[in-house]
């Protein structure tokens, strides 16, 4: 496992319990320093200190791996264990304790969770120590051992939160992206919409008042397009649709409009409707007039048009009902537990009617508004029924 000594730091510092096995060493040594290093082949790199002797070594500080004995715990992945240096039989001549002035030292080796080194938990002090007992053996060993352990969970964490921060700011970037490419769309579109205002109060001739008919129509399904694709972009990065609450007197007549609107984009359909909301709802009528437009296009495109498609809705004990109703195959109970999920298609055959966004939208836009957005089919009639209080549980 190849690592950089930042990750390195990282790991070891999201550990609690390094500084007090730190201490617990030191305490049980008597050495007055002691450290958790990242060695690799070119470089030693301190990663958590204990320090009660000046030893001038903080965290993040390096050293050549040459001026250090660490170089030997990572060549033959044994301990060095040194009670006084200048009567040792092997670093008496040694130069790295002539350089940094200690007599006593030990260095256990650290492994990262696949085996490979990591680094070493080590100690030294300038005056000679009794360092080579059973039982500080035994300490030292079950404390490198838990420290490699921790730091295995430690570097597992640590990239996956690197890697999650990485997929948020793509994400924040890609809304970010989708959000000035709709607002760039929708400049031109307004443009054309007006444009087309225009014509139709100065031409009267059929055939070009047919020609507009389909242009309009197909402005309003550009625009929504944009907005599923922004809801959409909202609800990756955890945001959910937007929506503004107020009391609304016009979500009925909203509704009608949406009708008649969706009648002349589909001339073939039947659409039959009982639109009667007397009451005020607090709601984003905007929203859920987004969410009944989404409801009633899913029905006209996978619907049997022979038949009529139902809609209605009302109120009744304070609860707004709003239900949308069409005939066709029976969905089965597989395909409904996917309807509200992005960009799932009942018929994959029909990729020419949006972007499969439509009936998550309306899902979005009822948890939104608390509300419950259902769904049955039987007996080849499939129905989407909306409840929720016309006024705040509050």
């Amino acid at each position: 496992m190849l690592q950089s000594s930042a990750s390195a730091i990282a790991a070891v510092r999201a550990i609690d319990s390094v500084p007090h096995i730190l201490k617990l060493v030191a305490e049980s040594t008597e050495v007055g320093f002691v450290c958790v290093a990242h060695v690799t082949e070119n470089s030693w790199t301190a990663c958590a200190v204990y320090d009660l002797i000046d030893f001038n070594i903080e965290i993040g500080d390096h050293l050549e791996i040459t001026e250090t004995l660490c170089e030997r715990v990572r060549a033959k992945h044994q301990k060095v264990v040194i009670e006084h240096a200048t009567s040792d039989p092997i670093y008496r001549d040694h130069s790295v304790p002539k350089q940094y002035g200690f007599q006593s030292y030990f260095s256990y080796p650290l492994y990262n969770a696949d085996g490979t080194f990591f680094g070493t938990l080590c100690g030294l002090d300038k005056k000679p120590l009794t360092l080579k007992t059973d039982k500080l053996n035994s300490m030292i060993s079950s404390f490198a051992s838990l420290l490699s352990r921790q730091i295995a969970d430690a570097a597992t964490q640590v990239a996956t939160e690197r890697e999650l921060r990485g997929q948020r700011e793509a994400v924040t970037l890609r809304e970010q992206n989708i959000a000035i490419l709709g607002h760039d769309i929708r400049t031109p579109l307004s443009s054309i919409s007006m444009g087309l205002d225009v014509i139709e109060h100065h031409v009267d001739e059929p055939q070009v008042a047919k020609i507009l008919k389909i242009m309009r129509a197909s402005t309003l399904r550009i625009s929504r397009l944009i907005s599923d694709v922004m809801d959409f972009a909202h609800t990756r990065v955890g945001q959910g649709v937007k929506i503004s609450l107020s009391e609304s007197d016009n979500l009925g007549s909203r509704l009608v409009h949406i009708i008649s609107e969706l009648q002349n984009g589909y001339p073939k359909a039947e659409i039959d409707s009982e639109i009667d909301i007397r009451e005020k709802v607090y709601c984003d009528d905007e929203r859920l007039s987004q969410l009944f437009s989404n409801l009633l296009i899913n029905a006209l495109i996978h619907g049997d048009l022979s038949q009529p498609v139902k809609t209605e809705a009302s109120v009744e004990d304070a609860i707004l009902r709003i239900e949308v109703t069409n005939h066709g195959p029976t969905i089965t109970k597989d395909a409904l537990a996917n309807l509200f999920e992005p960009f799932w298609r009942l018929d994959q055959e029909k990729t020419g009617e949006g972007l499969g966004l439509g009936l998550f939208i309306a899902s979005e836009i009822s948890k939104a508004h608390d509300a419950d957005l259902s769904v049955k089919s039987t007996e080849g009639v499939t129905c989407f029924t909306l409840t929720m209080p016309v006024r705040p549980a509050s």
